[in-house]
Parts: C-alpha cells; sequence; structure tokens
C-alpha cells in the first residue's frame, strides 16, 4: 500500500482536479450530470462549463474528457454566469460569490464579497483584465477596477424585471438589457449608458430581448422577439450608430430568439426554439438549420458550442449538424448507487430508475430502463446474459424483484413474495444460489427477512428476524446481523440466530464479516466522530480484541472483500468522501480522498474483479476505476517550494510491514535538473536488481511528497528504491525484518 501525501505551501490558488492521482482515475469522462448554466469556448477544441452545486468543467479536447472542478472551496450553490478575457477568467455565483482563474481555468481561487453577502451575482462581463461588471439581484450593477478583487455598486435599478446580458466596449459606454413579466406578457428594455453607468437610457422595447453584442461605439447587434404568447416571432435588432436607430429584421416564425453571437461584424448567428440561423453579410440574409442547444458561442466560423439545461453541445458544421457531447445519463438520476462487474468489460450500474451497462470497462454506458422500479438497490448478474435487480420501496406488500436474460436490454417481474415491502440486496452464489435481504414493514411490525433460492429464483424459502438489521451475507448458509443494540449470528441459513456479545460495546456501529468466523464491529459513532476503534473476532465471535485504526473515517457506506483485502466508501470526519484500503486483519486502515476537495459528492458502491482491477461509484453518475490496486494514493495538503531534488531515507528503517518515502521536487525552471513532461518514478528493487513495485510513475508538481509502502508479501531482505525524475536518479537503501 502506497499513499502519497502532497504537502504544498500555503497559496491562493485551491486545485481540484477531476481525475484522480490516487490510483484511481474518473472514467466517465463527458461531464457529470448537473444543471449547465453558462460556459465559455477558447477553441473548438477549449471550453469551459460552470452550472449548479458548485461544479466547473473544461475540456481541451473537444467534450471527449473534462477536468471536474466540483466544490471549490467547498461553494456548492449555483455558478451563474462565466467570462473570460485572454487567460484570464471569473465566474459568478450566489451569495455573492467570485471564482477566478489565471490560466484559462486550471486553477480558481474564491473570492467572497461580504458587503453583498446577500446578493446572488447572475451575470459578468469583463472589460479588460481589470475593469469588469457583474448583475446582482438582478437589479444593480456592480463594477470592479482591480480584477475583481473588490466591487462596488455602480448603479441601483429601479425596475420590475431583472438585468440581463451587460456589455461594456469602453468604461464609458456599455449596454444592458431588463427582462421581465407583466401579468402573462413579456417584456425587454435595453438600455445605454456613456458615462461609465452614472447614468441609463431607454433605447429600445420589445415583448423579448435576450442578448446584446456590440463591436465598437456604432456598431451593434440585439436578439429578442415580439407578438403575443400564442404568436411570436424572433427578431434581429442592428444599429450602426449606437443605438440611435435600430433596424428590425423578422426571420422566419419561430418563437423569440434566446442568443446571439457573433465572430466579426459580418458572421454570426441567432438561436431560437430548435433551430438556429447564421449570417454571413451582417444580418442582410440568414440560413437556417435544426437546433438542439438553447443557448451556444461560436468558435470559429464553423466550430460552436452549446448548452440546454443538462447537455453539452457541439457542432462542427458551422451550426447545421449538433452532436452531444454531454453524459447520456438520464439528468435526474445524479447517482450511479450499485455497480458490478463480471469481467474487465463488462459491468452494469444502477440509477433510481434505471439500469446502465458498460462493455468497455466502465468507459461508455448505455441505459436501459426497468419499468416501474422504485429506487433499484442492487444488482447482481451470474453471466452475461442472466441477471437480477432488487427494489427498496418501503410500501406495504409490495416486493420488487425484477431479471434479465438478455444482459439488462429486458427486465421483468421475478417476484419471490407478496408479504415483504422492499427489497435491499440481492447476492448470487454459484451455480444457482439466490439470496435476498429485505423488510417487512406492517403498522406495528417492522423486520428484517431473507430469502433463499437453490433453482435462480423459482423457488423461495423465507425466514424473518425479530427486528430490523443490517444483514451481512458471508456464503449461503452463514450470516451476520446487527442493529444499534444487536449483534446475531446464523449458520443455518436465517432459519435459526445466536446473540453475540461484544465486550465493551453497547451500540453497535459499523462492521464487516469476511466469513462465519472473521470480521469486525465498531461502537456506533455520532456524526463526525472517527471510527478509531474496532473490535475483531477470528474464531465466530467467542473471542473479541480492540485495535486502534488512527483512522479518520466517520461513515462507510459499502464494502467489498476480495483475496485478505477489505475495500470501503464513505465519508470522513470533515464529510469528504473517502476509500479505505484494510489489510493485515483489518488492523491496516489506509484513508484516502478519492475526489481532492470536494464536499457532499458521496461514494456509493465498490466493486474488484481481481487485486489490481476495480470501480467505484458515486453522485453525478461518476464512476472511477483503478488498475494497479490503488498502489499509489496522493492527497494534495500544502506545498513547500524547493530548489533541489532530495530523497531520504525511509522511516522507520528497519521496517515491519510499511515503511515511509519522503521526497522534494523542486520548481523545474530553477531548480538543477528539468523533469521530461513532468513525470517521476520511484521503483522498489531486491538485491539482485529485480523491480518488485513501481510506487510512483505520475506528472508532479514542485512540492514534497510522502509514499508509504508496504512489504507485507515480500520476505525479510535488503531492498532498494529509486527515484528518477528527468536527469536526477537517485538509490537508497531499506531493510525490512519480519
Amino acid at each position: 500500500m502506497k499513499t502519497i501525501l502532497f504537502i504544498f505551501y500555503f497559496l491562493f490558488f485551491i486545485f481540484c482536479s477531476g481525475f484522480a492521482q490516487n490510483g484511481w482515475n474518473l472514467i466517465t469522462p463527458k461531464p457529470a450530470r448537473f444543471q449547465y448554466l453558462d460556459f465559455y469556448c477558447f477553441s473548438k477544441d477549449e471550453a469551459v462549463i460552470a452550472g449548479d452545486y458548485g461544479n466547473i468543467m473544461k475540456t481541451t479536447n473537444g467534450g471527449s474528457n473534462w477536468i471536474h472542478f466540483g466544490y471549490i472551496d467547498n461553494f456548492f450553490g449555483s455558478i451563474n454566469s462565466v467570462y473570460f478575457v485572454g487567460n484570464t477568467g471569473w465566474c459568478v455565483c450566489d451569495s455573492s460569490v467570485v471564482f477566478k482563474s489565471t490560466n484559462k481555468g486550471d486553477n480558481w481561487i474564491r473570492i467572497n464579497n461580504p458587503g453583498f453577502s446577500f446578493s446572488n451575482f447572475s451575470s459578468v462581463y469583463f472589460l479588460n483584465l481589470t475593469t469588469g461588471y457583474v448583475v446582482s439581484s438582478g437589479k444593480n450593477i456592480l463594477k470592479t477596477t482591480n480584477g475583481g478583487l473588490n466591487w462596488f455598486t455602480l448603479y441601483n435599478f429601479s425596475i420590475n424585471g431583472t438585468l440581463i446580458s451587460p456589455y461594456f466596449i469602453s468604461e464609458s459606454t456599455g449596454w444592458i438589457i431588463e427582462s421581465g413579466m407583466n401579468g402573462v406578457y413579456s417584456y425587454g428594455n435595453l438600455y445605454k449608458t456613456t458615462n461609465g453607468g452614472t447614468n441609463w437610457t431607454q433605447q429600445y422595447n420589445a415583448v423579448m430581448l435576450s442578448k446584446v453584442k456590440f463591436f465598437n461605439e456604432n456598431t451593434g447587434y440585439v436578439a429578442g422577439g415580439n407578438g403575443s404568447p400564442a404568436y411570436r416571432r424572433g427578431f434581429f435588432l442592428k444599429t450602426t450608430n449606437g443605438g440611435t436607430n435600430w433596424n428590425k429584421q423578422y426571420i422566419d416564425s419561430v418563437s423569440g430568439f434566446f442568443d446571439i453571437d457573433f465572430i466579426n461584424q459580418n458572421t454570426g448567428w441567432v438561436s431560437g426554439n430548435n433551430i438556429i440561423y447564421k449570417t454571413t453579410n451582417a444580418g442582410n440574409s440568414w440560413s437556417g438549420s435544426n437546433f438542439s442547444p438553447m443557448y451556444f458561442k461560436a468558435a470559429d466560423n464553423n466550430n460552436l458550442w452549446g448548452i440546454k439545461q443538462y447537455e453539452i453541445f457541439k457542432s462542427s458544421g458551422s451550426g447545421s449538424v449538433w452532436d452531444t457531447v454531454s453524459y447520456n445519463l438520464i439528468p435526474l438520476s445524479e447517482s450511479i448507487s450499485n455497480i458490478f462487474f463480471l469481467n474487465e468489460n463488462i459491468g452494469w450500474g444502477t440509477l433510481f430508475f434505471d439500469v446502465i451497462k458498460s462493455t468497455d470497462g466502465g468507459y461508455n454506458w448505455k441505459t436501459y430502463n426497468v419499468p416501474n422500479a422504485r429506487e433499484i438497490s442492487s444488482i447482481i448478474f451470474a453471466n452475461d446474459n442472466t441477471g437480477w435487480v432488487t427494489s427498496y420501496e418501503g410500501v406495504t406488500d409490495s416486493v420488487y424483484l425484477y431479471k434479465s436474460t438478455n444482459g439488462g436490454a429486458n427486465w421483468i417481474y421475478a417476484n419471490p413474495s407478496n408479504k415483504i415491502s422492499s427489497l435491499k440486496q440481492i447476492k448470487y452464489f454459484s451455480p444457482s444460489n439466490l439470496i435476498l435481504f429485505g423488510y417487512l414493514s406492517r403498522p406495528l411490525v417492522n423486520k428484517s427477512v431473507i430469502l433463499r433460492s437453490t433453482n435462480l429464483g423459482l423457488n423461495w424459502t423465507l425466514d424473518s428476524l425479530d427486528d430490523s438489521y443490517n444483514i451481512i451475507i458471508c456464503d449461503f448458509n452463514n450470516f451476520w446481523a446487527c442493529n444499534l443494540t444487536k449483534l446475531l449470528k446464523s449458520s443455518n441459513g436465517g432459519a435459526g440466530w445466536q446473540e453475540i456479545n461484544v465486550p465493551g460495546i453497547v451500540n453497535y456501529g459499523n462492521g464487516f464479516f469476511i466469513n462465519q468466523n472473521t470480521g469486525f464491529v465498531s461502537i456506533n459513532n455520532n456524526a463526525n466522530v472517527n471510527i478509531n476503534y474496532i473490535h475483531r473476532t477470528f474464531n465466530g465471535g467467542v473471542n473479541w480484541d480492540s485495535i486502534y485504526t488512527g483512522s479518520n473515517a466517520a461513515g462507510i457506506s459499502n464494502y467489498y472483500y476480495l483475496n485478505n483485502i477489505l475495500w470501503a466508501v464513505g465519508r470522513d470526519n470533515a464529510s469528504y468522501p473517502i476509500v479505505i484500503k484494510m489489510t493485515n486483519n483489518f488492523s491496516n486502515w489506509d484513508v484516502y480522498r478519492l475526489n481532492g476537495n470536494r464536499l457532499w459528492c458521496d461514494l456509493f458502491s465498490i466493486y474488484f474483479i481481481n487485486n489490481n482491477t476495480g470501480w467505484i461509484s458515486g453522485g453525478w453518475t461518476e464512476v472511477y476505476k483503478t488498475t494497479n490496486g490503488s498502489s499509489s494514493f496522493i492527497s494534495k495538503i500544502n506545498n513547500n517550494f524547493s530548489t533541489n531534488y532530495l530523497l531520504y531515507q525511509n522511516y522507520p528503517n528497519p521496517f515491519n510491514p510499511s515503511t515511509t518515502i519522503k521526497f522534494e521536487i523542486p520548481n523545474s525552471e530553477n531548480g538543477k535538473w528539468k523533469i521530461e513532461n513532468g513525470v517521476v518514478t520511484l521503483k522498489i528493487f531486491d538485491i539482485l536488481g529485480k523491480e518488485i513495485e513501481m510506487l510512483v510513475n505520475e506528472n508532479l508538481k514542485t512540492g514534497t511528497y510522502e509514499v508509504k509502502f508496504d512489504g507485507s508479501r515480500l520476505a525479510s531482505g535488503v531492498y532498494f528504491y529509486t527515484i528518477t525524475a528527468g536527469e536526477f536518479k537517485e538509490t537508497m537503501k531499506a531493510l525490512l525484518i519480519k
């Protein structure tokens, strides 16, 4: 087990990568399904997209892969608007929060504005790197003259509508739109200032105005619409005298135009409901195409980006054809609650109502509906074709078990009984044994039930417990059951139960058992209290010992055991999502934050097919994958700048079974050595020079790192560890004594 702790000097920048550098990679590379509110495109390949729940995403390869910056600095409100000037950009948000980047969205700093703490920033525009404007609470325009670090009120509008689309061509001249409703009728007003926002005059009024764009003090365009709610026509406005006069051109019978963008004074587009029009002669004539997004931006003459609620689109045909580049899960399903893989390629996951399937190791998924399912709670497959899902409904006498015989494409009812209110879990044991765990809920009755089948679900036997328990299924006959006050054990398939007493525990918390003899339980922990101690048994609960784990885990949502390694996912005591790897009979707990500093993005399920290959699923329809058994875990904590490469003696040394290796990476511009593409390797060799393990093989930035090496599977002896970073290479000796 290797744990890398990246210690970096506390700066203003808070980095949060969507590709976890800890042996786990985010392999649903397209965006998670939050609502996209605004975006900015640099080119046909590079774009930044923002939305609700504090989410920002970036792609540099045309949407094939995305880096996810979620919950930056623990902000999970809506990010409403994005704007860039060159490499420097700003995102404005609810609660007057502003995020700023100086490297095209690769890093973000948070800027709080306590003077406007009860305001929501809804739209942003920057004239240059220092001067910018924000719409605050829909009525006010704020201004900054220091790049967004501080804001002051420029003008308070006494209006009934909401301000949108601020646009300035100089510090004195700018325009803004008011959009509102008067009963059932909408209206739009265009305002202009020529004295830096001190005064504003109305220039135009219509039923609908959505976007304004100017190229200079004279030439500008506006998109909008006129007519009744039942019959509204979209129009394009053009001025060549700064808005004193406007030429209005109706374009077909569309309900109104939502967006407008021009790459120069001649070439541009306007978009309406399911249609987009392009002009190459400053709006004198237009050609239309079908349109999927609602809002768009042009990267160049041929390439456009677009968004519509939960979808991201891209066109490489000048707007004539659009492709979806967002993850194709159902928008309302924000979590993959269960994941199961049959082999390295074929696997399934569960949404609230649906099953998803992958045939390429989790990189791409197809969605299949389970008719009438309610909150799918587990999934299992016996082979490529035959599988089951259970539903957790909680309605009296309503059990939901579904079966598929064609790999998940279709599902049918396979109800084992009409006396169960919900099913929580299903287990399959080759060749034909199934176990179901669920609940029976009636007035004054709430207890757990176990159903077993020896013929793949054709017939079932049912046994119930005296109360509601969490059931841990070890095999077809051996179960453990635990609730707050009791720990029970059954060795006859649930027909009979024995209460097990654990000295020192009054209320039970988390626990897991790998068979009828071996497992652990913890004391019930209140919110954000560490699971520091566990109680273990190796003889079926006859004897127990207590060990200190040193864990900062506060809650565990799912376990998976394979080949003497117990994996778990949950939360730590600061509510961050974590992965736990337990070895050495549960003595060693290595706890890692999988996805940086993201709060409130749960991990729900974990599954391995061998010691190296595993998957994790969680919120935002994310799936993570490891192909090296999480052999390299990185958590960014701090950044100490160094001027030289340093490799330290491992500690402790001698060691048994694990030791820590520390090294420093300098600033490549100031250091003596250069790093080839930033790649650093750290390898373990035996005394004969044979490579035992690759501890590190990653792009590492300047800083100090610690790597934990687990030698529990190795024999006692002398081992060597070698670091290579560009031209730098150094080897040191470590001694393992068992």
